[in-house]
């Protein structure tokens, strides 16, 4: 089951000294943090299969309702693995195929296909929080509850003029925020090695 925005309110408020924040407003706060993470760290990953029609050219992406698509990951056709062009994440170029997002919830496939193809692709997407998500998925609890935590204390220490502002921790938790996400690509990077890594020291 996805968590509802109040589930990350005591690691939030509680944990980083945070009082007498409305609950809105730090639900709203935790939303955002996972927004910027999901499009800084592209952390949420979705698989699907894509099923053409003949002479039709966009398809509605069948991605979990409160999402919206920041990047394709890869596209896999006949066993192939196919990454992003130089174009960046919103295309991938698959041996005289292409495949460009259209919005937040669509893709257009070039050439057209010209026939029923229950199994055309298997498209790897990083998806995002909507705006108004008043759920974020499994992941984001289980894995980055304190990265969420330390972009929403971040954004909420921040706001001018309350009870709660402090200039100093807004910057420290905007730091711990930012070496989260970068930790986070980090680990997305590994995560495509197919071999053991090695290292070694440097000679002096």
């Amino acid at each position: 089951m996805p968590h509802l925005l109040a589930d990350f309110i005591p690691l939030t408020l509680g944990l980083r000294g945070l009082v007498g924040v409305p609950p809105a407003i730090a639900e709203e706060a935790v939303r955002q943090a996972a927004i910027d993470l999901c499009d800084r760290g592209a952390v949420w990953e979705f698989r699907l299969t894509l099923q053409t029609q003949p002479r039709v050219h966009q398809y509605p992406l069948l991605i979990p309702e409160a999402s919206n698509v920041t990047g394709i990951k890869s596209v896999t056709i006949n066993g192939e693995i196919y990454w992003p062009d130089l174009l960046g994440a919103r295309m991938c170029g698959c041996g005289g195929r292409s495949f460009v997002l259209h919005g937040l919830r669509a893709i257009h496939v070039y050439p057209v296909p010209d026939e029923d193809d229950p199994a055309y692709a298997d498209i790897e997407l990083w998806l995002k929080p909507k705006q108004d998500a008043c759920e974020l998925p499994n992941l984001l609890y289980d894995e980055y509850a304190d990265v969420v935590a330390n972009g929403a204390a971040s954004r909420l220490f921040a706001m001018p003029k309350q009870d709660w502002t402090n200039a100093g921790l807004t910057q420290r938790y905007a730091l711990m925020f930012q070496n989260d996400i970068t930790r986070a690509k980090n680990k997305r990077v590994l995560g495509r090695t197919a071999g053991p890594l090695m290292m070694r020291g440097g000679y002096f």
